[in-house]
């Protein structure tokens, strides 16, 4: 799992390096890279859960439409960390205050998604799987939060390396 994890959090950096945010490619590699970082996810959910063949059939379903509505969460995320790229270096308090605010509501929205999903897993799960199915998406959140944040730069920081 370390190892999808790995790969998958390359994936994501792969992403935000080649994306518009550095100008150096188009909306299309993102949606790619999206999309392959899923597929991973997937493969490590699929590996790590060990369902039987009756809990996949009724878990595969309700994961699609979770996953689903988490990339709405994911766009907005995108849309945030664009403007905060075309800005960062002169940004405005009016724009600080507003990132941050977005921050916070994309958040929320991203946990209240996944607390309303809970019940449903637990109706095709037993509660020791819905738990674990929570820890990996954790594990995995981070791995791409991670990434994220080592790829984005600091409002106004300018660093002190001595070269």
């Amino acid at each position: 799992m370390r190892k999808c994890m790995y790969l998958l959090g390359l994936a994501v950096l792969w992403s935000l390096i080649s994306s518009p945010l550095f100008g150096q490619s188009t909306a299309d590699a993102i949606e790619l890279t999206r999309v392959l970082i899923q597929a991973e996810r997937q493969a490590i959910v699929a590996q790590t859960m060990q369902l039987t063949e009756t809990e996949g059939n009724a878990f595969w379903s309700i994961y699609r439409q979770y996953r689903g509505e988490l990339a709405q969460v994911g766009d907005r995320w995108l849309k945030l960390i664009k403007s905060y790229a075309e800005n960062y270096e002169n940004l405005s308090d009016e724009l600080a205050e507003h990132i941050l605010k977005e921050h916070f509501n994309i958040e929320r929205a991203g946990l209240e998604i996944k607390a309303k999903y809970i019940p449903r897993f637990k109706e095709v799960l037993s509660p020791v799987k819905v738990a674990r199915f929570y820890q990996v998406e954790n594990k995995l959140d981070a791995v791409v939060k991670y990434d994220i944040a080592e790829a984005v730069p600091l409002i106004g920081y300018v660093s002190q390396d001595l070269e």
